[in-house]
């Protein structure tokens, strides 16, 4: 599995082409794999010009990078951003404030706190697990960042929640398509809405 570092991406949009899966989206300013579609072909990695492409588990990430760069306020005004964008099931890259699904919410927002990780849909993940340097942890103490896996679901848990959020024990921020629009929920609310069966899991060293 191949991931594109954004940040180094210059979006010069020749990888996309040359996928024998359509794997690469085009972002306009940067490009992204889905890790759940990616083959190990190795095509995008020979071909970038800035070396932006690497594969996993080779990109190691700094255990110390998620608490110096995403703390509890950066994680809130994220968040803040998403609230009230549209439920959209066919997200449009070109701009996100039109609309977004679940599993594309989550990933978004780890992108724009520089934490990259192959995209991922929910039932992939599912099956085999959130990618590398996700770890899957036991429910229990959950932490800003934390995500919450149902087979058709997923959340992104939020500790200092806005003022604006009237249940004070609503820190899953998802979007949700049975409502239209990304919001706040208790964990009680996500497992009557989609099911008892979930998984939790953590950036790695977080």
């Amino acid at each position: 599995m191949y991931i594109i570092d954004t940040c180094s991406c210059i979006g010069c949009g020749g990888c996309p082409p040359i996928c024998p899966d359509c794997a690469i989206y085009d972002m306009y300013e940067y490009c992204v794999i889905n890790g759940s579609r990616c083959v190990n072909c190795e095509n995008c990695w020979a071909i970038c010009p800035t070396d932006s492409i690497s594969r996993l588990p080779d990109a190691d990430p700094d255990p110390d990078y998620f608490d110096s760069y995403w703390d509890g306020d950066m994680l809130m005004d994220l968040v803040l951003w998403w609230w009230g964008v549209p439920y959209a099931d066919t997200p449009d890259f070109s701009d996100w404030s039109k609309g977004a699904d679940c599993s594309w919410t989550v990933w978004k927002i780890y992108q724009q706190a520089g934490l990259n990780y192959p995209y991922t849909s929910t039932g992939w993940a599912w099956d085999h697990g959130m990618p590398y340097p996700f770890v899957e942890i036991a429910p229990g103490d959950f932490q800003d960042g934390d995500i919450l896996l149902f087979r058709n679901h997923m959340a992104i848990y939020v500790e200092h929640l806005p003022s604006g959020v009237s249940n004070p024990e609503a820190h899953w921020f998802n979007a949700r398509r049975s409502s239209w629009s990304h919001e706040f929920n208790t964990l009680e609310e996500l497992t009557n809405a989609v099911g008892s069966d979930y998984k939790v899991f953590r950036w790695e060293n977080h």
